[in-house]
């Protein structure tokens, strides 16, 4: 699995990378700034700051004290990059879905024998929003009977982790053609 959608990528197609302020980087479309990347290195870390707005806050995304530019081109897995800047893995309903569907198809086993009662949860207008609670599924895991489900559904927040996947992609991309 990637956690990079197409219209990631597709977004930075156009971009060059082009020296900007203090010896830092710019990834953009020259003279246009939507998509517009700034790429700071300081104190042993990497800043990634501008118009897409990683790490959920206004300012852009530090990596680890440690990394540098010259790491950030390298081939990095998606889960190490996300790692390295400090994403934490949350909850959520669709990727508890696609793990136990992934279990049912390819374990059988209990979740096969349970597949049905499954579907009828994830289809259920019962919950107290428009997808059931972390609690609500795993109080229905643990009424089926399964007592190791406190591990399923957690990951690297989707967009987050494919946003800041593709412009590490595309500026590794981007960096070799300066070299």
């Amino acid at each position: 699995m990637t956690y990079i959608k197409d219209y990631m990528k597709k977004a930075f197609t156009n971009h060059v990378l082009e020296p900007w302020i203090d010896g830092s980087l710019r990834m953009g479309i020259p003279g246009d700034g939507i998509y517009a990347v700034h790429l700071i290195e300081f104190a042993n870390r990497i800043c990634i700051t501008g118009d897409i707005r990683l790490g959920g806050n206004e300012c852009g995304i530090v990596s680890n004290v440690g990394y540098k530019l010259s790491w950030f081109a390298g081939q990095l897995s998606e889960g190490y990059l996300c790692e390295k800047f400090s994403l934490s893995r949350e909850w959520q309903w669709k990727v508890a879905v696609e793990e136990i569907n992934t279990y049912i198809k390819d374990e059988g086993g209990w979740y096969r024998d349970n597949a049905d009662k499954f579907r009828k949860f994830i289809k259920s207008p019962g919950w107290k929003y428009d997808v059931p609670t972390e609690a609500e599924f795993y109080e229905f895991m643990t009424d089926l009977g399964d007592d190791c489900c406190e591990m399923l559904g957690y990951d690297y927040p989707r967009g987050q982790a494919g946003w800041l996947c593709a412009v590490q992609q595309r500026y590794s991309e981007l960096s070799k053609e300066i070299k």
